[in-house]
């Protein structure tokens, strides 16, 4: 006997199966075993970028500190409750809103700064407004991707991984803060670093309060806001330096 296919049925299961296995694809690589940490590239910055990379300084160590606040109070009182707090939207959101004053309360006006995120896929997401920039916020969401694929793999290895595993719910709050300061810390060598990369590149001229002072300012406004000059003596005046070429162009103010 001669078997027939339906083609007018075949043709929707056959699109069925191949949504089905993008949507199966798709969620393994989400949250399978890829890895996040995105490399950054050192010596970007300019110096047109420092004024950025000093404001995003501020912007660490102020959110480092609420954090700091926050773990003392927290651990206070698990100490009281007997058990750790484990991570919370509640108390993330709470924080989250204090450390995010902070960052504000300590951003100098008229520098651009960014923001980072980093999934439950351990995928990494920065937004910034220079390239300069976006190495520092990357450099701190690298520290959470590699946390997240750290509680994967453990989590993975005592079979409790499931594809929608929250890596968050397997970290205590104080767990959870620590890690965004370990994120925060991370930023301060690449900032430094590139700081001092862009004042020695071609043409980043700073301000000396009195030559070999070593009482240097980014701007000749500032240098001469900071310095008490003396007209009888011209070394005491702000001198144009140059950091690149290790010479003083002549000017002074």
């Amino acid at each position: 006997m001669r078997s027939y296919i339906n083609e007018d049925g075949l043709i929707p299961l056959l699109i069925t199966i191949a949504v089905l296995a993008l949507i199966i694809g798709g969620l393994y690589y989400m949250y399978g075993n890829q890895k996040q940490v995105v490399p950054v590239q050192s010596g970007q910055c300019t110096c047109k970028d420092i004024p950025d990379l000093k404001n995003r300084l501020n912007e660490v160590n102020a959110a480092i500190a609420e954090y700091q606040d926050a773990i003392g109070t927290q651990q206070a009182h698990d100490a009281k409750a007997g058990s750790p707090t484990m991570y919370n939207e509640d108390d993330y959101n709470e924080e989250r809103g204090n450390v995010q004053n902070a960052i504000i309360a300590a951003h100098t006006k008229g520098t651009r700064s960014g923001s980072g995120d980093t999934g439950t896929d351990c995928g990494t997401t920065v937004t910034a407004a220079t390239p300069c920039l976006q190495g520092s916020f990357q450099t701190h969401e690298n520290v959470h991707a590699a946390t997240c694929q750290r509680i994967k793999d453990q989590l993975k290895s005592e079979g409790k991984f499931s594809w929608t595993t929250n890596y968050k719910d397997s970290m205590t709050m104080i767990d959870y803060w620590n890690d965004e300061i370990a994120g925060y810390r991370a930023e301060i060598p690449y900032l430094n670093q590139e700081i001092a990369h862009a004042k020695s590149t071609p043409g980043c001229l700073q301000y000396e309060c009195k030559k070999g002072s070593g009482k240097f300012f980014d701007t000749a406004t500032a240098c001469t806001a900071n310095c008490v000059r003396k007209l009888a003596t011209l070394d005491n005046w702000c001198w144009e330096y140059n950091p690149g070429a290790g010479t003083y162009t002549g000017q002074k103010y």
